[in-house]
């Protein structure tokens, strides 16, 4: 473990030296994702001018799930995304065939070599808003540790889906169409499960799990349920198992674009 975490410093290292040479696409993609957040908020804020509540989800538990989304969001910004978003291109020009070769845990590598350092300021936004979230629902110190244990179950299951999508790429030489249907997923991810159907709750519980990302931990600590976040637990290792069953099967059916 101290062995990885020496490798991400190295690897974040690598990237501010890389970002440096680019500060105004730095100084960007950090406002980018401050836009990102602004406007579910201001959705949130214009939504509950309206109503009191939607179908038992009030203002603050509202809040309470986007304190959630935000911080796996950065997460996955600054340690996921860059390097599922390339795995693709590294599949079909060959390059992916170097990472094989590496002295290193090739999937930690795959998944990991790239840290984005304009993401990690997003944390600049959304551990401050955690802390305000928490302050205005007056969370206990029960809350607080079950808020930190879900937002950890959230970064890894979202990481798993995002992973799982980006390794379709191993079979299928085009990922445009499983692309799109995650950015089209991960905009549903700060909605609440009590706006949808029965038929898409169900769905997008079992099937496709991203309300497992942040509706249900919120969902956890609003309802102070012990029984969601066992769920979450177990969800989190079948998707950490299906991540690894999935990555050797892969690798088994892998041929070099080189070859």
């Amino acid at each position: 473990m101290i062995k990885y975490l020496k490798y991400l410093l190295l690897f974040s290292k690598f990237s501010f030296m890389r970002t440096a040479s680019f500060r105004l696409d730095f100084w960007l993609r950090f406002i980018m994702d401050s836009f990102y957040y602004l406007s579910n908020i201001v959705f949130v804020f214009v939504v509950y001018s309206r109503v009191s509540t939607i179908n038992t989800w009030e203002y603050s538990d509202y809040l309470v799930l986007l304190s959630i989304l935000f911080l796996v969001d950065s997460y996955q910004m600054t340690f996921i995304s860059s390097n599922c978003w390339s795995f693709p291109s590294n599949v079909n020009t060959g390059k992916f065939d170097y990472y094989l070769l590496k002295p290193i845990n090739t999937f930690f590598f795959t998944f990991f070599n790239t840290v984005e350092v304009s993401s990690f300021l997003n944390f600049v936004f959304s551990l401050p808003f955690a802390f305000y979230v928490g302050y205005i629902n007056d969370f206990s110190a029960k809350q607080i540790l079950t808020f930190i244990l879900v937002v950890v179950l959230g970064c890894v299951i979202c990481s798993c889906l995002r992973i799982l999508i980006a390794l379709y790429n191993l079979w299928s030489h085009s990922p445009y169409g499983l692309e799109r249907l995650w950015v089209n997923l991960y905009n549903l991810m700060s909605l609440p499960d009590a706006v949808f159907p029965s038929a898409l709750r169900i769905l997008f519980t079992f099937l496709l799990p991203i309300l497992l990302v942040a509706a249900i931990p919120a969902k956890a600590i609003k309802e102070n349920s012990i029984d969601l976040v066992k769920a979450l637990i177990l969800a989190c290792f079948i998707l950490c198992v299906l991540v690894a069953q999935v990555w050797r099967t892969g690798l088994r059916f892998y041929t070099s674009a080189s070859s």
